[in-house]
């Protein structure tokens, strides 16, 4: 796994982790707003990488490769991480090690609980069915995805195009299966924000965060899909960030 890195290193340490089937680079308009002001890293998960063959396996052991990076370069400590989706769940479970040291943390309709299994069977059978439209060479992204910028759409089709057959199960089985325990004794600031839209799956992720984590700050942005907020308006999810990290520990 490799780390994209801008900014200061004496600023804080932020870190943006991305979602599954998208590439690092939907963070381009967080990454030009934070790093004046803090040393943001974003790391390219294993299966999302255009310069590595890797395949993704588990949130488990991206989230230790992440921690054994933040203990070997950063003093085992940093300022903040942001995750969306499957990187919001590759955060959690980080959180949950009490290796590092985190000041905040904003969770993106992350995958904090199972689900269940027609659920799963529907997804698997849908982004199978997207995924091979896209190796055809046909831009989901921009036809089905509206709110994504024409450059972030490209990237991530060009992801997907490459992505292994490994790394598309083991993504949809880690979505699936994830679950955190009931009681997560951490000291973050943790947020949790989901779209109106996918309430109907992130309701019950964001109880069992707020069950999990004592004071999780909740919030529901609406009308807005899953990785809406942060893909599709950026400005609002900067805005909202900075007041958050503005926020007393």
């Amino acid at each position: 796994m490799r780390f994209e890195k801008f900014g200061d290193k004496n600023n804080p340490v932020l870190f943006l982790i991305h979602g599954g089937f998208v590439s690092w680079k939907m963070w381009f308009p967080q990454i030009n707003a934070f790093s004046k002001t803090y040393y943001v890293v974003v790391p390219v998960l294993d299966g999302h990488d255009e310069e590595s063959d890797a395949s993704f396996h588990s949130i488990e052991k991206v989230a230790d490769k992440l921690i054994r990076y933040i203990e070997t370069h950063h003093k085992a400590r940093i300022f903040a991480l942001c995750g969306v989706s499957l990187g919001g769940a590759i955060a959690v479970h980080i959180l949950g090690q009490k290796r590092i040291m985190v000041e905040k943390a904003i969770i993106d309709g992350a995958p904090v609980a199972k689900t269940n299994r027609i659920l799963y069977l529907t997804t698997t059978l849908l982004i199978r069915r997207l995924l091979k439209k896209m190796r055809g060479g046909e831009n989901i992204y921009r036809k089905k995805f509206s709110f994504y910028p024409d450059e972030i759409a490209d990237h991530a089709l060009h992801i997907c195009r490459r992505m292994s057959d490994e790394t598309v199960k083991n993504v949809q089985l880690a979505c699936h299966n994830h679950s955190i325990p009931q009681v997560l004794d951490i000291n973050t600031k943790l947020a949790y924000w989901y779209g109106s839209k996918e309430a109907f799956v992130c309701k019950r992720m964001a109880k069992q965060m707020a069950k999990a984590v004592k004071d999780t700050r909740v919030e529901i942005f609406q009308g807005y899909g899953h990785a809406e907020l942060c893909i599709g308006n950026p400005d609002l999810h900067i805005e909202r960030a900075r007041a958050f990290f503005k926020t007393s520990s």
